[in-house]
């Protein structure tokens, strides 16, 4: 993607708030039932899949963390700020955390974890990746955990890194951070913090 012209920027996000019911279930969906794709379903917008979430979740009260490259952040950023009245912040003091590559295990690990107390204070993570369910590149994972008690397995590509930094996560819950992997083609797999994260092959 190119850089944006704000009107253009702002217009995309505006549309992204019209669809925000669909959208907030697809996210809901996906949460509720970890590693099984779903399809969000949003009006063709000229954005980066992955930012569409933050249109429909931020508001005033949030802090918002975005990662990616300044040509495609920083319009996003400001018309973000415009449309939803967040607040933008370093990833370590975000309430949402959205990148459109794949993250390293010091942003990571510098995220949010919540407390016993107080465990909503916890980053929501939103990653994009090349595919989900693809057969090129691809990693395949198991979330085991509640949602998934049996097991269930899914493959993305393009965040090999993010994901090897999953698999060595404590089992603190209700500590942790809720991530959520979503694709150009607008499949999202969630990973909640009450699942681990097993990394079971290549494709």
């Amino acid at each position: 993607m190119t850089t944006m012209p704000s009107t253009r920027v702002t217009a995309a996000l505006q549309q992204a708030t019209r669809d925000a019911q669909p959208i907030f279930r697809g996210l809901v969906d996906a949460i509720s039932h970890p590693a099984r794709p779903v399809k969000l379903h949003t009006t063709s917008i000229d954005l980066p899949t992955v930012l569409v979430p933050a249109a429909v979740l931020a508001d005033v009260t949030s802090r918002v963390a975005l990662i990616g490259p300044s040509d495609i952040i920083q319009p996003i950023g400001d018309a973000l700020v415009r449309v939803t009245g967040c607040q933008l912040s370093e990833p370590a003091d975000a309430d949402l955390v959205i990148s459109t590559t794949d993250l390293d295990p010091h942003t990571l690990g510098s995220l949010r974890r919540g407390t016993s107390a107080a465990p909503e204070t916890a980053a929501t993570v939103f990653i994009a990746c090349d595919e989900i369910q693809g057969t090129m590149h691809a990693t395949e994972f198991m979330a085991c955990g509640p949602g998934a008690h049996d097991g269930r397995c899914c493959t993305v590509s393009g965040m090999d890194t993010a994901l090897a930094w999953m698999v060595t996560q404590p089992n603190d819950f209700p500590c942790g951070i809720d991530i959520f992997i979503i694709s150009a083609d607008s499949s999202v797999v969630a990973i909640p913090r009450s699942n681990r994260v097993t990394l079971t092959g290549g494709v």
